[in-house]
């Protein structure tokens, strides 16, 4: 299980952002070959890790094959340019975005 950058044991950064952190853990996943494994990879995310799950599904659709987020603190303004797809409900349209995703 790996530590986001500046989180457990990882290299303390200046900058932090959950964009470049979902970055890290899509590195992580292609370097590591689970983007071509017969079963797509499941991320648990608790807390800024479930904000890093909800960052990956929705800019990599096909990468992830299930996701489980806990304890979130993300709202649809965070998530840019997603909620405005549906009738600028950021709610129904997180829900309809990542319904495929969450358990």
């Amino acid at each position: 299980m790996p530590d986001s950058r500046s989180h457990g044991k990882s290299d303390k950064v200046k900058r932090l952002h959950y964009d470049e952190m979902a970055e890290d853990i899509v590195n992580l996943i292609r370097h590591k070959g689970l983007d071509k494994a017969e079963q797509k990879p499941i991320v648990f995310g608790f807390s800024d890790g479930g904000i890093i799950a909800l960052k990956i599904a929705m800019k990599y659709p096909n990468l992830l094959g299930k996701i489980l987020p806990a304890g979130i603190n993300l709202t649809p303004k965070d998530i840019n340019g997603f909620w405005r797809f549906i009738d600028g409900s950021g709610n129904l349209a997180v829900f309809f975005i990542l319904r495929q995703f969450i358990f």
